[in-house]
């Protein structure tokens, strides 16, 4: 069985180089600057003097200055490659703004104190909720004035 489960689901250590592939601007000079900003910060750990505190936040502000630029540069040249590509274009928006797969669909939902957690079902609440909601508001004359507050306050909407 262990052979089976290391052949198929090998266990891998979550690193920081893992964590840099995630993001390409980050170079090899910016990763030996934040080793020397992170030795930076030990010495005044271990001094707590001012001076070499001032040493350190002076060093963090410029590698948090010249990270920005390098990811700036980065994403102006993967927009100048894909100028002519929509779909890759979107995707680099997309990923500028840490966006996954866009939903606009709540995951759960919550009516008259029962929670719905499959899309399928909060559909079909949702659809039940707003047709007795127009059947028991609208009049042969025209709307009620409570429609927005009776259905606000019987559909609540659940972030994850």
């Amino acid at each position: 069985m262990k052979t089976l489960a290391d052949t198929h689901m090998p266990v891998r250590k979550y690193t920081r180089e893992y964590k840099l592939k995630l993001k390409p601007w980050i170079t090899q000079e910016i990763i030996s600057s934040i080793k020397h900003r992170d030795y930076l910060f030990r010495v005044y750990k271990r001094s707590k003097l001012l001076t070499d505190f001032e040493s350190y936040k002076k060093f963090r502000n410029h590698l948090t200055h010249i990270k920005e630029l390098a990811k700036r540069k980065y994403y102006e040249v993967q927009f100048a490659q894909n100028s002519r590509n929509s779909k890759r274009t979107w995707t680099i928006i997309n990923d500028i703004f840490d966006k996954t797969k866009p939903s606009s669909f709540p995951q759960r939902l919550k009516v008259h104190g029962r929670i719905y957690l499959s899309t399928k079902l909060n559909a079909d609440a949702l659809n039940h909720r707003f047709v007795t909601s127009a059947q028991a508001n609208f009049t042969p004359t025209g709307p009620s004035k409570t429609i927005d507050t009776h259905i606000k306050k019987n559909v609540f909407y659940h972030a994850k």
